[in-house]
């Protein structure tokens, strides 16, 4: 149901914000099934995407962080351009 609601603020102009989403989806599940609350899966389903929601962009800014202390601005744009289609994909079509 996150990813049902997460859409409907950004045509309105609005920046989606991830706890608010999460909660409303939450509440929402739980009024339309107040027994869900008990179920495990759901219980998990809800802390991965707080984690993901909380976490996300520490992690991402940690993780540049580290690649830029290895490696240059410009090795790292070399290292991410993207490779033609046709030369990494001809050494499949000879066998």
């Amino acid at each position: 149901m996150h990813n049902r609601l997460a859409p409907v603020g950004r045509p309105l102009g609005r920046r989606t914000a991830g706890l608010n989403t999460l909660a409303a989806a939450v509440i929402g599940m739980t009024l339309l099934n107040p027994l869900i609350l008990r179920d495990v899966g759901f219980q998990w389903s809800v802390m991965a995407t707080l984690g993901l929601v909380v976490y996300a962009e520490p992690f991402e800014a940690g993780f540049k962080n580290l690649f830029l202390r290895f490696t240059s601005l410009q090795n790292a744009a070399r290292l991410t351009r993207r490779a033609p289609a046709s030369s990494s994909c001809s050494r499949w079509r000879r066998r």
